[in-house]
């Protein structure tokens, strides 16, 4: 005899050697109970043993008493016993050699949940519920009685409470001695084991075989982890290690028609929600787990950085080569001997014949290499070693500097690159992010005037500027979409894009999964063993040419024309040259008022002198 119920594909097998007949019930047989735990502790060496007792036995019925006792003659344990209603996690309490036992009256009893909360994360432990239904465990009822359709209603409600909360290795017992335990795969089914039961089939390991068991999920458009191709075959680098982990595990990927449009983007946070409560077991959609999600999460498939990129700077603005061919301390030390020589010669000179403005030039003359013709008309030998020496130096400087300037035109080097938060505030480049994101920016404390650099938009926008390299702006990006990226400037001399230092992390990159879930652990040692062979390295290569083709993403190629030099090239001459017509000005009115306060001078001695004769 078969019973539905609804959507929940959860099937109860009465078989008929059951004596579920119009004969009398059976009370609760304690005997059975602890005859099973003694077979399983057999093969399994329980170490701890946990009990969680609903209320309403305690209160309408003494099967406890009868229980309990013969329970602990068997397995004599010093026993701890917490009497409440609050959340008590026993994660870390227990080890996996516990045996677990759920008492309750039906699938509305406020022990379930409680149950749930305290065995979150452990519930793939061996759990024995014991159902007995309240005022007709140890009352006759009949086959279409309605206590008998009350206890196959409430039966098929635990089991789908059971699926939904996760409890893998389980099975229940309950009045007349009936054993069920529920087979999970393909579809969940609800099996009395009554008449044929054996220990290694009580607790069955989920293993890789699900039989075709479907999982369904959104999937939409979020290069490069997940796309589809235009015959809805999944890719992306998250989609085929997906696709390749359902067929591990034999078992069938639906789309669940979220996104209707191949290029409709996801919404993680309505995703991550459905998760968490339960309306989808797993997603496709990975995401780096630096959110305060509600969802639980599956073993990390790689670490991601959250980081910055930025436009890479191609290019040292043309007024800087002069400048930069030689160290600031080099220029420092040029300057310094220009004055040095400048002092040099006017004091190697006779006095009748030093001038300091001349001196200066001739200094600068030798360091350019052009000769100082006023020095080889002074007739000491002192002055024309001193010019030897200068001629030397000056054609050693001249052409390393010469030869150094056609190196860097020749291969321009790039600028220095935006890296930090305070070079990224020297520009005036806006950031973009995900709205989901700047509650986190917010959160970690930068600097408010680098908060009001933030642009929070859609997925879509930041698609549609991001993935085409638009270098108006800097995005936040993390390190799986960075070496997508990446890939499209292989061809370029230069990058068109730079990843900044201005990071936060590192992060797990997950699968959205349920706490507890079966694909867990099956999903874990996929992942290893994609690591371990390489396949990771190959379904990104895959994902990348398919992209590639289906024109998701480019290959950039930058074609740059050799420009003319322009008047910026001439900056450093122009300030340098602009520098020497003032100071040359001053020097000569200093001169002029020198000069004309002398003749003056002069004027006056020789009046006065004619005055006196």
């Amino acid at each position: 005899m078969w019973l539905t119920r609804g959507a929940t594909y959860l099937v109860v097998t009465l078989m008929a050697s059951l004596c579920i007949t119009e004969a009398e019930s059976q009370a609760f047989n304690s005997s059975l109970a602890i005859g099973i735990a003694k077979h399983l502790h057999k093969a399994y060496k329980f170490h701890n043993f946990v009990f969680f007792l609903s209320e309403n036995l305690l209160s309408d019925t003494d099967v406890m008493a009868d229980f309990l006792p013969q329970f602990w003659k068997k397995f004599p344990r010093m026993p701890y016993v917490i009497v409440t209603r609050q959340h008590y996690r026993m994660q870390g309490f227990l080890d996996k050699r516990s045996l677990i036992y759920i008492f309750i009256t039906g699938y509305d009893d406020p022990i379930l949940p409680l149950a749930a909360l305290n065995l979150r994360r452990i519930r793939y432990y061996p759990v024995i519920f014991v159902f007995l239904p309240r005022r007709i465990y140890d009352k006759p009822f009949t086959v279409g009685s309605e206590a008998y359709v009350n206890f196959t209603d409430n039966l098929v409600n635990i089991f789908e409470w059971i699926w939904k909360r996760q409890f893998l290795r389980t099975f229940l017992l309950s009045v007349d001695n009936n054993i069920y335990k529920h087979d999970l795969f393909p579809v969940a089914r609800i099996i009395n084991k009554t008449d044929n039961w054996s220990v290694k089939d009580l607790f069955v390991k989920v293993g890789k075989n699900f039989k075709g068991h479907i999982i369904k999920t959104p999937i939409c458009y979020d290069l490069p982890r997940v796309f589809r191709l235009p015959n809805n075959e999944l890719s992306g680098v998250s989609g085929k290690l997906f696709k390749a982990f359902v067929r591990f595990i034999n078992a069938s990927l639906i789309d669940d028609a979220t996104c209707y449009s191949i290029k409709e983007p996801y919404n993680l946070t309505k995703i991550l929600l459905d998760v968490s409560e339960a309306r989808l077991q797993i997603s496709v959609h990975s995401y780096t787990e630096m959110l305060n999600s509600p969802a639980g999460s599956s073993y990390p498939i790689g670490i991601n950085d959250f980081c910055f990129i930025v436009p890479f700077r191609r290019r040292s603005p043309e007024h800087l080569f002069l400048q930069r061919t030689l160290q600031n301390s080099t220029w420092v030390l040029v300057v310094f001997a220009v004055f040095y020589v400048t002092f040099a010669i006017w004091w190697l000179t006779t006095e009748e014949r030093r001038d300091l403005s001349l001196a200066f030039l001739q200094s600068i003359s030798s360091f350019l290499y052009v000769p100082p013709l006023q020095i080889l008309y002074l007739h000491t030998n002192y002055m024309r070693f001193f010019s030897i020496l200068l001629f030397i130096l000056g054609f050693c400087l001249t052409n390393l500097f010469q030869t150094k300037m056609s190196s860097y035109l020749t291969a321009s080097l790039p600028d220095s690159q935006v890296n930090t938060i305070a070079d990224l505030l020297a520009t005036d480049l806006k950031i973009i992010v995900m709205e989901h994101e700047l509650p986190i920016l917010k959160a970690i404390g930068y600097d408010d005037a680098f908060l009001k650099r933030f642009l929070p938009v859609k997925k879509n926008f930041m698609d549609s500027h991001r993935d085409r390299l638009n270098t108006t702006y800097a995005y936040s990006s993390q390190t799986d979409r960075w070496n997508f990226i990446r890939n499209q400037q292989l061809q370029l001399k230069y990058p068109v894009f730079h990843l900044s230092q201005i990071c936060i992390g590192p992060y797990y990159l997950v699968y959205p999964i349920r706490e507890d879930s079966v694909f867990y652990k099956p999903l874990k040692y996929f992942i290893l063993y994609t690591h371990q062979y390489g396949l990771q390295i190959h379904w990104n290569r895959q994902a990348f040419s398919e992209a590639l083709a289906l024109k998701y993403v480019n290959m950039m190629d930058v074609k740059e024309e050799i420009k003319p030099l322009s008047m910026n090239f001439f900056r450093s001459i122009w300030l340098i040259w602009g520098i020497g017509i003032t100071l040359s000005g001053a020097v000569f009115i200093v001169e002029m008022r020198e000069t004309v306060f002398t003749t003056i001078k002069a004027r006056a001695g020789n009046k006065w002198r004619q005055y006196i004769e």
